[in-house]
């Protein structure tokens, strides 16, 4: 019995830290959402609403915050996930149209944690950078902390995605067969079976449950089966389908044996949005919920939707799951995005970079852990710049015909004024909204569908809550990274693209459709002006991706840039097989070899593209591709 018990304690030793061995790094897996409501997981619903049994019992294991809040869009979301710091700041100021390059100088979650002895993996929708194709691009997330990553580069197109993992093109998914979130999961537990035996970071955003809602028929049957309208049987059959995969993800780290040890943290980007697009419309019928859909989807109440400041565009849903040190309940005090980082540095132990710029988020880590309140503080948030209603025309710091296009592209920030800004601030159980002008007060704690402006009632509350709003914003508009003018880094890796939604002009009758193309090319000067940063001065292979109207159609076009001056007439002759073309990702356009372009000097510079004659050719403008050769001497 003896030698049996010294064996034991033999064995049991092996499991132990040696002396002066630190304990294991927790690891960590962070899956967020796309689109996904607050009210977009069953658990919200007494009876009826989306099934999600994965994530109800994921809360039911965790610490959830009810009053967790977002930023109002996507790409905003993403920045101050993995930087720690209100989106403005980090060169992020908006979506799409190059506004959602994260600065080059900003230190990420990954980037700390990887120097901290993390493995760090990130598999699904990046929506950081407009041009991460190449290997050795700057923006690309593998080179943004991340030993793996897979982009997205579909972004939205769930049934026949696309990506690329560290820079190599891995294909195209065929229709019925794997789609994007299952691509996303299968990369994600395999990455955890390769570093089972190390501390890893794990970031999993899908792009679920975004529209398209991409939902297949197994999920939505159900709905309609218990007499749901199409539309929301279609929504809630896609939210079905998210939980599934994020539940694959979830139910892994217990399957490797790695449950304990693990920080599993769910949370969606922004709040929901009524409407989808895409093929799905024609099936659903319609493209958005009616009134009593939305009700029945939003038993919360919760005002409004994603890209606003009130509670629907901004709360979303946050389970904190770590069984080591965290037991289960919920917390009510209000939480911010932000607080992500430093959370989960304080949680691994892990030590600020020195290029680190500093935080706006806080640690959540006495409210997880029981061991105390969070302190006062107030939350801050802005919905990205751009010409809302509310303003006046000589509020317009030009004179064009397509305003949108230069608010969201080029240079404007000493022309941002406060006055014209959609904000709101949260402090304690208040909550002031500002939208414009107009101003208003909300007393969460017993209004949180923000139904009674209390403005009136509280005039030396809002006078003090709007003087801490005024603050934080010109403090933020000034810092030196926000709202940059973009000019894409040309020469810094091999291939570059030149997105025309991120134009810094337009000409003629040019102007922009969503936030991905520039339409109406049809006159003699319609065109773009393009900015660019020549990083290695040389020749460079030029190419034109474009949605294209009828075969035997043409467009004359000039292009202008560097020493170069290219004439010629594009014509459409076949329609490229991009499934075979590794170069192009996105399979809707055309592409057209345009010659080379000679860049003889480095530094800022300007493209011009314009039509030189009657034009029926080009139906959409989607991008300019430049190709490094030979630098000069």
């Amino acid at each position: 019995m003896k030698k049996l018990i010294i064996l034991a304690l033999a064995l049991g030793g092996l499991l132990l830290p040696t002396r002066g061995e630190a304990p294991r790094k927790p690891n960590i897996v962070l899956i967020m959402s796309d689109d996904h409501g607050y009210d977009d997981v069953g658990i919200r619903h007494e009876t009826g609403g989306p099934s999600t049994p994965h994530l109800d019992r994921l809360a039911s294991q965790s610490v959830e915050f009810t009053q967790f809040y977002a930023q109002p869009l996507c790409a905003p979301s993403r920045a101050s996930l993995l930087t720690g710091r209100e989106f403005l700041r980090t060169g992020v100021w908006g979506v799409h149209c190059g506004r959602t390059e994260l600065n080059l100088d900003e230190v990420t979650l990954a980037d700390t944690l990887k120097a901290s002895g993390y493995k760090t993996g990130m598999f699904g929708k990046w929506h950081l950078a407009s041009q991460y194709y190449a290997e050795d691009s700057p923006r690309a997330p593998w080179n943004r902390g991340f030993d793996d990553a897979f982009f997205l580069a579909s972004l939205y197109d769930d049934e026949e995605p696309y990506g690329v993992l560290n820079g190599k093109f891995l294909g195209l998914e065929k229709a019925g067969e794997r789609n994007s979130s299952e691509w996303i999961c299968d990369l994600s537990i395999d990455f955890m079976k390769r570093h089972r035996n190390d501390p890893f970071f794990l970031y999993v955003p899908f792009s679920a449950i975004h529209a398209p809602w991409n939902a297949r028929d197994q999920y939505v049957q159900p709905y309609l089966d218990r007499g749901i309208s199409r539309p929301l049987a279609t929504l809630w059959g896609y939210i079905s389908m998210l939980d599934e995969y994020a539940g694959r993800v979830i139910d892994a780290v217990d399957e490797l044996g790695l449950r304990e040890n693990t920080i599993v943290i769910f949370l969606s980007d922004n709040g929901a949005i009524p409407q989808t697009y895409g093929r799905i419309v024609k099936k659903m019928g319609r493209n958005r919920l009616n009134k009593e859909e939305n009700r029945l989807r939003n038993p919360s109440g919760l005002r409004e939707k994603k890209s606003t400041v009130f509670e629907g565009g901004t709360r979303v849903p946050a389970f904190f799951r770590f069984p080591k040190k965290w037991s289960p309940r919920t917390v009510d005090t209000p939480a911010s995005i932000c607080d992500i980082y430093p959370t989960l540095l304080d949680a691994a132990d892990a030590k600020t970079l020195p290029t680190q710029r500093p935080l706006d988020g806080i640690s959540l880590l006495p409210a997880l852990a029981e061991s105390g309140e969070l302190p006062a503080r107030d939350i801050f948030r802005s919905v990205p710049v751009q010409p809302w209603p509310w303003m006046k025309p000589q509020n317009f710091p030009w004179k064009m015909k397509n305003p949108e296009v230069k608010w969201e592209c080029s240079d404007i920030k000493g022309s941002i004024a406060y006055e014209n800004q959609a904000l709101s601030l949260r402090r304690g159980d208040f909550k002031l909204v500002k939208r414009g002008p107009k101003v208003m007060l909300f007393n969460m704690a017993d209004d949180a569908r923000e139904k009674n402006d209390i403005a009136a009632q509280e005039p030396e509350r809002v006078k003090s809550m709007g003087k801490a709003m005024r603050k934080t914003w010109h403090e933020i508009h000034d810092d030196p990274g926000s709202f940059p003018a973009r000019y894409p880094l040309v020469g810094f890796d091999q291939t570059v693209n030149l997105y025309v939604n991120g134009s810094l002009d337009v000409l003629g009758n040019t102007r922009g459709e969503g936030d991905h193309v520039r339409v109406n090319f049809n006159e003699k000067g319609d065109g773009v002006i393009l900015g660019l940063d020549v990083q290695s001065p040389g020749v460079y292979r030029a190419t034109l991706t474009a949605g294209t109207n009828a075969d035997g159609s043409t467009s004359p076009i000039r292009i202008t840039a560097g020493s170069s001056e290219l004439e010629l007439t594009l014509s459409r002759t076949r329609k490229i097989d991009h499934t075979q073309n590794q170069r192009v990702y996105l399979k809707h356009y055309d592409e057209f070899e345009l010659g080379e372009l000679t860049f003889p000097r480095s530094g800022k510079q300007t493209l011009r593209l314009e039509i030189t004659g009657p034009s029926t050719l080009i139906k959409s403008l989607h991008a300019i591709r430049l190709t490094r050769g030979e630098k000069t001497k």
